[in-house]
């Protein structure tokens, strides 16, 4: 896993003048801490908290430019996390990605009227999440947190 890492670290965040920020919230710990070393590995800073409730908190000390939300979650879902993390406006040009057991159609229609710009389903393959993000860098809605203006 690390060397499919690595190949996309050259292409990818660790190109990037200030590394992105990346909220990973996944109330199962062990995906949550799979995430954070992969997104460790390609280059960016990575916080991971594990319930809803602390997503919300973590945003009075750290803006993220991506949000790796999981769905289901015991306190409050991740669509509604998503769309209240929408409407900070602090989070304006951040990227939204759902990783999620869910993956039906309709809960990706779910996931699409939530904000989610990715619905990603779990297990999540470390490559189609760096080059989504990859793909996004360059997009207009990373454009100014990849130049650094936070």
């Amino acid at each position: 896993m690390l060397s499919s890492i690595a190949t996309y670290e050259e292409n990818t965040m660790a190109t990037s003048a200030v590394p992105l920020k990346v909220l990973i919230v996944d109330d199962h710990e062990p995906t949550a801490k799979i995430l954070m070393l992969a997104m460790d590995a390609a280059g960016c800073q990575v916080q991971a908290v594990f319930n809803s409730i602390a997503a919300i908190e973590v945003l009075d000390s750290y803006i993220p430019d991506i949000v790796l939300l999981d769905i289901n979650m015991p306190d409050m879902d991740g669509y509604k996390l998503c769309e209240m993390l929408r409407d900070d406006t602090r989070l304006g040009n951040a990227l939204f990605i759902a990783q999620t057991g869910w993956n039906s159609d309709g809960h990706r229609k779910l996931s699409k009227r939530a904000g989610f710009h990715h619905h990603l389903a779990k297990p999540i393959d470390i490559e189609i999440l760096l080059s989504t993000i990859n793909r996004e860098i360059y997009s207009a809605r990373l454009v100014e947190s990849a130049n650094g203006n936070r």
